[in-house]
């Protein structure tokens, strides 16, 4: 039988405030810096960074307003990253998003600006300005035309610390302990896992999306990671309870490996304190409220994860990325027929449309980048 072990209330209590389940302690901004401490702040909601956002980027103001126009037209969230500080104190309260930056210089394209970003739409850039969009679009969007990054851990920011915390069996009297870490070009999710007081479980979950994140034009949630064999659990939630029907997908780690993990929406299990929920609806990915990464001594109904070892434990975890979705061009890029510019393009690996904007107006040139925005292939037009 193992000893109990003395319970650490403070740690419950930083746990609870973190995840602002006694909203009062709002109103008591001393007290809750007295509980978790100073601990960065999110610059900006997540929520503003919306899922299959479009990123407008370019120096010609007439055509940028114009596609951001008729994007928002569409409904499609938009941003847009521009070098005109007045531009963007003109549009304070504009459905767009601005940022300001400059496309010569790569540190413009923050993790901030790329976040949920599904395509970027450039135009009026040199063979400089190409060069780090190609790279950005590479590395942040990804080759891959189904798919779109929802955080991408090798980009680390403060918001990313501020919104993601951990959930461990400290909640029901246990003792276990974990954190989130951002080193060496990834998150570390790691701690020590202890089955003393009837515990036996770690995780870390982010702070419900407000509002929640549609997903519903893709098929499911891919994660990057590098485990040490054990088994694992992924946890979405459609719902804005702290407590309530959880959505569960188990996955085996191979050590020191990194792999994809593929996690369907239809092959979720939805469960209530590891227990299945048998009358439960589908996992509705349209009102995606929180994602959860747990390692736990018990997979579902009592029955014990066959893979687990208690103890220390070590998971990295490169991204989340929603994928499934019809394929579309990660870049369109609106050209004034520089052949050098759109061999940039067409070399880049990355999912393209190229507009040509010779000889027409900005009013054709957006209604035509919008139209790109879901093509389904490659083109030139």
């Amino acid at each position: 039988m193992t000893q109990r072990q003395n319970w650490n209330p403070g740690r419950f209590l930083k746990t609870v405030t973190f995840f602002e389940l006694f909203p009062f302690l709002n109103l008591i901004p001393c007290l809750k810096t007295m509980i978790l401490g100073r601990q960065p702040q999110p610059t900006s909601p997540f929520s503003n960074s919306r899922v299959g956002t479009i990123l407008v980027v370019g120096e010609t103001e007439e055509l940028n307003a114009q596609i951001v126009k008729h994007l928002r037209a569409k409904n499609y969230p938009v941003r847009v990253l521009t070098s005109e500080l007045a531009g963007i104190e003109s549009r304070a309260n504009s459905e767009a998003e601005y940022y300001r930056g400059s496309l010569q210089d790569k540190a413009s394209f923050s993790a901030e600006l790329m976040a949920g970003v599904q395509t970027m739409i450039a135009s009026s850039v040199d063979a400089s300005a190409m060069d780090n969009l190609v790279q950005v679009a590479t590395r942040s969007l990804g080759t891959d035309p189904t798919t779109t990054t929802l955080f991408d851990f090798r980009q680390p920011t403060a918001d990313l610390a501020a919104i993601w915390g951990a959930v461990d069996d400290v909640v029901m009297g246990g003792v276990s302990e974990s954190n989130l870490r951002f080193v060496n070009d990834c998150a570390v999710f790691a701690g020590n896992v202890s089955v003393a007081n009837s515990g036996g479980f770690a995780s870390v979950r982010n702070r419900n999306f407000s509002p929640p994140l549609d997903l519903s034009s893709y098929e499911g949630i891919q994660l990057r990671v590098k485990g040490d064999g054990q088994r694992y659990k992924f946890i979405l939630r459609c719902e804005g309870k702290w407590d309530g029907v959880s959505y569960c997908y188990s996955f085996n780690t191979a050590p020191n490996n990194w792999i994809d993990v593929r996690i369907p929406f239809d092959e979720l299990i939805p469960t209530f304190r590891a227990k299945t929920v048998n009358d439960a609806p589908k996992f509705d990915s349209s009102k995606t409220y929180s994602m959860q990464l747990m390692l736990s001594k018990f997979e579902y109904d009592g029955n014990l994860n066959p893979r687990f070892v208690p103890g220390v434990f070590e998971l990295q975890w490169e991204s989340i990325q929603a994928y499934g979705k019809t394929a579309v061009p990660k870049l369109i890029y609106v050209s004034l027929g520089d052949e050098g510019l759109e061999r940039q393009v067409l070399e880049s690996g990355v999912s393209y449309a190229i507009i040509r904007g010779e000889n027409t107006t900005s009013e054709e040139i957006s209604r035509r980048c919008v139209q790109a925005v879901n093509s389904p292939r490659e083109s030139v037009n």
